[in-house]
């Protein structure tokens, strides 16, 4: 890979790699030795590196005794250098298994102003943005086939170029603003890697003004072991674990034994990453649902459901006691309960229900079942049940949400829970677990739907905006949305998420203004879906210019007096302070104590 200063160093400074698990459990992948790992989109915090040839898994075990847990590989562009035999899916569920986390890279169209001779490159023809896309069909279809399941990060690699070249950088920012939507579309984080200077100075011009890339790695050879600090990209941008730094350039290096040739990083974003060895399974294993069983009925066995459009499903009796589940033959759903939650011999049944429900504010499609649970005794309808049943939707695409109905007719949104019980007083509560599914609870039988839910929250109304002790207060009113209560709000700085607020608050606080220019503040919803709101009405802060009475050059004293009045005129009040106090200093110290202003 390129960067901004063709240094090299000897041996890369030794960095502390602690992966954190932060993403979505998305596939199985199954190694050469037989053994079958849990992949995911990880959070990753440590050293890496990367280099033309994927190294082997021989190569990369004797590197576990150097600092590096995370290595970057090329899958795939019309431009990658190498060839990479040993990239196949043995070769990362091998890696993966060992403890690496991967960084999948696709070198792709590189700038038509590009200095480097025999590289192919993004038309000028108003097509970049198609370019773009196709690209990522491309890296995503690599990666599948890889075994890289979606929810993980795809890096776009684009080599520096000029830096004074607008409609070279427009070209750039065409392309990647169509990679980013394409990768998107198919499910995969978008990433971008480049010059500090050129590549990702461009993608800060994306930010605001279309979708920018999920996560930047970002090329400046200046030895700097960190993902902050770089001249050209301020720290307010990709500030939420979303940062690659390569620090240094083409340079070998020794471990275990064994030299290569590698480029050095510092991360601290999303990777790819593993979450353990277990032995591969002969058929594949559904994903548990929510409440473990402690036992089955005594001479039962749990019979699989299927849709009653082909055939009746074989109800599960089940004793007073004991708990069992039920599993639907395509395996998109299943029941479980526990002992005690019926007071008598029953029948559980789950049939996928159809036709499926039209709910108002969400759309069409999506997946339903029917939950009856039915007396032995009497083949009456059992309505209610004692503790909560937990039912298991496997992961269906796009954002979805949780609807129910007692009657098949009249449908409610079944309300997130905070916690992993029912709220006093609730009849269902759901969760959305780290893998995409949906685990519900219900005391009551019926019609339970996942429905594609494309409305946003409503737009939260500001309801004031004030300084208070140097902090900006913002307060509004809560906003409401189809599926129930609001997941939670975001603050944006220049349209930019910069803090998390929870669904409860309706106020927050934030000091992070922009030192010499303005700040402009929104506040926005989000749904259990992912949905965000139309946001707020802006708040701007300014900084308030310097008092022009103050003299440029401020004596010790005034310092001391300041803080002093600070703390309360705690203590001697400062000796070398005048006792007649210059008007000026009041002005300043006003000044100091409030430098920014609503504009």
């Amino acid at each position: 890979m390129e960067a901004e200063r063709p240094s090299r160093v000897r041996r890369a400074a030794q960095l502390v790699a602690a992966a954190l698990v932060a993403g979505t459990i998305a596939a199985a992948v199954t190694g050469g030795m037989g053994a079958s790992i849990r992949v995911q989109a990880s959070l990753y915090s440590g050293g890496a590196f990367d280099t033309c040839t994927v190294p082997s898994n021989a190569t990369l075990n004797a590197w576990l005794a150097g600092p590096y847990r995370g290595v970057g590989i090329y899958i795939g562009g019309v431009n990658r250098a190498c060839a990479n035999t040993n990239l196949t899916p043995t070769w990362l569920a091998n890696t993966l298994a060992s403890g690496w986390n991967v960084i999948p890279t696709y070198v792709g169209l590189q700038a038509p102003c590009t200095t480097v001779k025999k590289l192919a490159t993004i038309a000028v023809d108003g097509t970049a943005g198609t370019q773009g896309t196709a690209a990522a069909v491309d890296a995503a279809a690599r990666a599948a086939a890889l075994g890289i399941p979606t929810g993980s990060p795809i890096y776009l690699d684009i080599e520096g170029y000029p830096l004074n070249n607008p409609s070279c950088s427009q070209v750039v920012e065409a392309f990647a603003a169509g990679w980013v939507t394409g990768l998107h579309a198919r499910g995969y984080i978008a990433g971008v890697y480049g010059s500090a200077a050129s590549t990702i100075r461009d993608m800060v011009a994306l930010a605001g003004v279309t979708t920018p890339p999920d996560a930047v790695w970002i090329a400046n050879w200046n030895d700097v072991t960190s993902v902050y600090g770089d001249k050209y990209i301020a720290d307010g941008y990709w500030a939420t674990h979303q940062r690659l730094h390569q620090y240094a350039g083409d340079h070998k290096e020794t471990w275990g034994g064994v030299t290569i040739t590698i480029d050095s990083n510092v991360v601290d974003g999303p990777v790819l990453g593993a979450t353990g060895i277990a032995p591969a399974p002969t058929v594949p294993l559904p994903t548990p649902p929510l409440a473990t069983p402690t036992g089955a009925a005594a001479g039962t066995t749990p019979a699989p459901v299927t849709a009653p459009t082909t055939t009746t499903p074989t109800p599960t009796p089940s004793a007073s006691t004991p708990g069992g589940s039920v599993m639907a033959t395509d395996s998109e759903s299943s029941v479980t309960w526990t002992a005690g939650t019926f007071q008598q011999p029953v029948l559980v049944t789950l049939s996928h229900a159809t036709p499926e429900p039209v709910v108002a504010g969400f759309g069409t499609g999506g997946y339903s079942v029917q939950l009856t649970v039915t007396q032995n005794a009497t083949s009456a309808p059992l309505s209610t049940f004692a503790a909560p049943v937990g039912l298991h939707f496997v992961k269906i695409p796009g954002a979805s949400a949780p609807v129910y109905s007692t009657n098949g007719t009249t449908w409610k949104p079944v309300a997130q829970m905070a916690g992993t019980t029912l709220a006093t007083g609730a009849k269902t509560g759901y969760l959305k677990e780290p893998d995409g599914s949906i685990d519900v609870r219900t005391t009551v039988a019926g019609w339970f739907a996942l429905l594609p839910d494309p409305t946003p929250p409503t737009q939260p109304k500001l309801l004031s905006a004030r300084f208070s002790h140097g902090e900006l207060v913002l307060r509004w009113a809560k906003s409401s949305d189809n599926s129930g209560a609001v997941a939670g709000y975001q603050l944006l700085l220049d349209g930019k998420r910069t803090a998390d607020i929870a669904a409860t608050a309706s106020s927050t606080t934030t000091r992070a203004f922009h030192p010499s220019a303005l700040s402009v503040y929104r506040v926005a919803a989000v749904d259990a879906s992912g949905n965000l709101s139309t946001p707020s009405t802006p708040v701007v802060v300014e900084p308030s210019p310097r008092p022009a009475t103050v003299p440029a050059a401020l004596p010790a004293w005034s310092w001391q007096l300041h803080r002093w009045i600070g703390e309360g005129r705690s203590g001697a009040r400062p000796a070398t302070a005048p006792t007649a106090t210059p008007a000026w200093f009041w002005t300043w110290a006003a000044w100091r104590d409030a430098p920014f202003r609503l504009k």
